[in-house]
């Protein structure tokens, strides 16, 4: 079953009481909301990406030291619990990668939806403000 979202869509390929297996298609010009999974009352899930085809990544600690890297299809990204990150795609075209999330705890796929805390938002989903402008320049700057 494809799912539609402002940004694009997803396709749950397989799942698992600790994990899910998807591939995520970004439409040209949108991001991801810059996020991390985990809370206090939940430890959140980590995730790893195959780069179907070329993205851009924002990831870091903190807001203070976010980075943006260009991936080449066929690279892996690994994001830890925790850790900030956005896909992003400033190209033309498409873009995909094939997303596993795994849990340290037994959890559906929606509770792994439900653990996303967001900071910034294209679509101001939450009431959240868009990416800065330097962040979006540096996404464009890298493509």
């Amino acid at each position: 079953m494809i799912v539609l979202k402002p940004w694009g869509s997803y396709e749950v390929l397989s799942k698992g009481s600790n994990f899910d297996n998807k591939i995520l298609k970004v439409n040209p010009g949108f991001n991801l909301s810059l996020q991390f999974h985990g809370s206090p009352t939940h430890p959140g899930h980590s995730e790893q990406w195959v780069c179907l085809t070329d993205i851009v990544v924002v990831k870091g600690l903190n807001l203070d030291n976010l980075t943006v890297k260009k991936y080449k299809t066929g690279e892996i990204v690994n994001i830890a619990s925790g850790e900030l990150h956005a896909l992003c795609n400033p190209f033309k075209f498409p873009i995909e990668v094939e997303e596993t999330r795994t849990s340290p705890v037994s959890e559906s796929p929606e509770d792994r939806e439900e653990n996303i805390v967001r900071l910034y938002d294209q679509f101001h989903r939450d009431n959240l403000p868009d990416f800065p402008d330097q962040l979006k320049q540096k996404i464009q700057a890298v493509k």
